[in-house]
């Protein structure tokens, strides 16, 4: 029996390790395949959206159909989103230029102020692309919806950071790893993080939701029985 056992976490394990290498080998291909620049995003929200599914269970779904069609139907969409992080990325590096330039006092203002943009914006985008494959919002709303859910579960933050600097001292450490496994790592951390907290989200909308309908229902029994006393009650006779 223990040997069956260990011998099948053994499977599971080289099973996962292959599934993780086809997706790398997947996320290359589309990318290469939209020139990089036009690939990596569409490809990279497919990567996203298989990992989300395997996290939810779905781990009999075929990969291969699964990547290709998101690649295709969210190609547009994918590559407005990285033209958005791009600029501003962008914006952020020219203000550290001109911040860079100024002494004294200003300088250590801006630069407070630039720390806490800079931190503001590694948090969007550690939930941007989990929160692309997971809701369907209004364009203009994944990067304020990614701020929102990264601020309002700080600990989660905190461990999807972690994580991914851990993966990245991994990867610095063990850079023939680097082809085979790095894209589906990172994104396993941080899809896998992003799901807690929107969980964690979903729980406090379903708490005030029922708060709510307690104190409603608490109002109209209050009411009723008002009601029932203004009624009952004698009236006050004038002198």
């Amino acid at each position: 029996m223990k040997s069956d056992g260990s011998a099948g976490k053994i499977y599971q394990v080289i099973e996962w390790i292959t599934k993780l290498a086809y997706l790398q080998l997947l996320w290359l291909l589309f990318s290469l395949a939209g020139l990089v620049i036009f690939g990596f995003m569409p490809s990279t929200i497919s990567m996203f959206s298989v990992i989300r599914k395997w996290l939810m269970n779905d781990t009999n779904l075929p990969v291969f159909r699964t990547f290709a069609t998101t690649f295709k139907k969210e190609f547009a969409a994918a590559n407005g989103l990285g033209l958005l992080i791009g600029a501003a990325g962008f914006i952020l590096y020219i203000d550290y230029q001109y911040v860079s330039r100024l002494e004294g006092l200003m300088y250590f203002a801006a630069m407070v102020l630039l720390t806490i943009l800079l931190l503001l914006y590694l948090i969007m985008l550690m939930y941007l692309v989990p929160v692309f494959v997971h809701y369907r919002l209004a364009f203009k709303q994944y990067m304020t919806h990614s701020l929102f859910i990264g601020i309002a579960n700080p600990l989660i933050t905190i461990l999807m950071a972690g994580g991914a600097a851990g993966c990245y001292l991994l990867f610095l450490n063990i850079q023939g790893l680097i082809p085979f496994f790095s894209g589906p790592v990172f994104a396993f951390v941080l899809m896998w993080g992003s799901l807690r907290s929107f969980a964690a989200i979903a729980a406090k909308q379903k708490n005030k939701t029922a708060e709510k309908d307690v104190n409603v229902q608490g109002n109209e029994q209050l009411t009723k029985v008002k009601k029932q006393m203004v009624t009952s009650s004698p009236a006050f006779r004038k002198e």
